[in-house]
């Protein structure tokens, strides 16, 4: 029986600076800007419908597209088969926050799309 969706390969762990990062290996870049643009609102999107805070960067002179995802807990946000990015890079790190009076993680996905 074929996968419904392809497992993605291991991803490589690091720690910089106290943040853990998780990164995936990069796959093919995409055709051109407005390819890249359109595959990155439609993760925007569908994260933001999920209740995830999201936050898109988008600087063409210097081919860059990024999306970041904020979210809590261990559980991350799964995109459906078909959602398409170069790769992602996933980060942790803890910090103290003067509204709950304790040290809270942080965790966000922040996906590429190269061109």
């Amino acid at each position: 029986m074929r996968p419904t969706r392809i497992r993605e390969k291991e991803m490589k762990k690091e720690v910089r600076n106290g943040t853990i990062h998780l990164t995936s290996e990069k796959s093919a870049k995409f055709i051109n800007a407005a390819t890249a643009l359109l595959a990155m609102q439609a993760i925007e999107f569908l994260a933001a419908n999920m209740g995830y805070s999201t936050h898109s960067s988008i600087y063409l002179p210097h081919k860059r597209i990024e999306l970041s995802i904020h979210f809590e807990g261990a559980n991350l946000p799964q995109l459906p088969p078909g959602y398409k990015y170069s790769w992602r890079d996933i980060t942790s790190h803890t910090y103290y926050s003067e509204y709950d009076k304790q040290e809270t993680r942080v965790r966000v996905i922040d996906y590429y799309f190269e061109y």
